[in-house]
C-alpha cells in the first residue's frame, strides 16, 4: 500500500487502513489495537519509553493494559491519531474514515457515550487516562471539554461524580480540573 496524500497528516489519518506498517500493539481488556510507533511516541510520553529502551514491551512491540477501561483506551488511541476524541457514534462519524476502522475491529471496546451519562465524568475521566499516558494535548482537550461542561446544565450527583474521578485518577500536584471543580464548589 502506498499512502500517498496530500498532507502527512492526511498520512497520519490514513495509517489505521492497514496493519502492514503497524509495528506496535496495544492491549487493553481483551481487545487488541495495532498501532504505528512513530505515531504514538508522538504525544505519549508513556508509549515513548515503552517503545524504545531496555523494556520488555519494547522487545515483544506491544504492551498489555491490565487495569485501564478499554474504551477510554480506544479514545486515547483515535486521539494520537487524529488529535480529537468522540464521545459518541455521531462524533466518531466526523472523524477520519481510517481512524473509525481502527475501532471498528473492536466495537465492543468503543462505545457510544449516551447523552443521559455525565459529561462531566467523561471527560474527568478521560483526563486521568490523559495523565497516565503523558498526554497533555489530550489533558488539554479533556480540561476545556470539562470547563465547557461546568458551563451548561448539570446535577449536583454527576458533579461530585466527576470530583471523586477528578481526585481518584490525578496526583495532587495536577491541579488542571481540581482547580476547576473547587471553584465550581
Amino acid at each position: 500500500m502506498t499512502l500517498a496524500f496530500e498532507s502527512p497528516e492526511e498520512n497520519a489519518l490514513h495509517l489505521p487502513d492497514t496493519s502492514r506498517f503497524a509495528d506496535f500493539t496495544i492491549n487493553c481488556g481483551g481487545y487488541s489495537w495495532k498501532t504505528h510507533r512513530a505515531i504514538i511516541v508522538q504525544i505519549s510520553g508513556y508509549f515513548a519509553r515503552m517503545c524504545h529502551g531496555e523494556y520488555k514491551e519494547a522487545v515483544n512491540q506491544s504492551v498489555t493494559l491490565k487495569e485501564d477501561d478499554p474504551q477510554m483506551v480506544a479514545r486515547l488511541i483515535v486521539f494520537l491519531y487524529s488529535w480529537t476524541y468522540p464521545m459518541t457514534g455521531k462524533d466518531a462519524k466526523k472523524s477520519a474514515d481510517s481512524v473509525r476502522r481502527l475501532l471498528a475491529s473492536n466495537d465492543q471496546a468503543y462505545q457510544d457515550q449516551s447523552e443521559d451519562e455525565n459529561l462531566l465524568t467523561f471527560h474527568a475521566s478521560l483526563y486521568g487516562v490523559a495523565d497516565k499516558f503523558e498526554c497533555e494535548s489530550l489533558k488539554e482537550n479533556c480540561q476545556k471539554a470539562y470547563i465547557r461542561a461546568l458551563h451548561g446544565s448539570f446535577s449536583i450527583p454527576d458533579f461530585i461524580s466527576s470530583i471523586n474521578v477528578v481526585y481518584e485518577t490525578t496526583p495532587e500536584t495536577d491541579i488542571g480540573l481540581r482547580k476547576w471543580a473547587v471553584f465550581v464548589a
